[in-house]
C-alpha cells in the first residue's frame, strides 16, 4: 500500500505532505527558525491510542506522521535536532523496552534469550 504522507526537511524549511480521502496531496511548508518544540506524544482519537509528531508553529500544534515507530521517531527527532530544529530528543527510560518490542514483537519470553 502506498504510503498517504512524507516529510522532507533541510536547513530553511520542513515540507509535509498528506493525501486525502480522495486521492489530492495537500502540502504545508514550514519554517525551520519557527518551529518549536517537536516531539513523538501520543494522541487519544476516541479509544485509541495514536503515536504523533508533535510541534508548535506560530502558536498552533500541529500533528503529522500519524502511527510513526519509536525507532523512526528517534532518527527523524536527531536529524531535525541536526539540521536546526527545535527537537526535543528521546531519552526515555523506557527507550530500549520499545526498541525491543518493534524488533521482537510483544510475545518474547525474555527469558528465554
Amino acid at each position: 500500500m502506498p504510503s498517504v504522507q512524507f516529510m522532507h526537511c533541510d536547513a530553511s524549511e520542513l515540507h509535509y505532505g498528506r493525501r486525502s480521502f480522495w486521492g489530492r496531496w495537500r502540502r504545508t511548508r514550514f519554517a525551520v527558525e519557527k518551529i518549536a518544540a517537536m516531539q513523538r506524544v501520543i494522541r487519544m482519537y476516541g479509544k485509541a491510542t495514536v503515536p504523533v509528531l508533535s510541534f508548535v508553529y506560530e502558536g498552533k500544534t500541529y500533528d503529522i506522521l500519524e502511527t510513526i515507530s519509536f525507532t523512526a521517531s528517534e532518527r527523524i527527532l536527531t536529524s531535525c535536532k541536526a539540521l536546526g530544529v527545535d527537537a526535543v530528543e528521546l531519552h526515555d527510560e523506557a527507550a530500549p523496552m520499545f526498541r525491543d518490542i518493534e524488533e521482537n514483537g510483544w510475545l518474547v519470553n525474555p527469558w528465554s534469550r
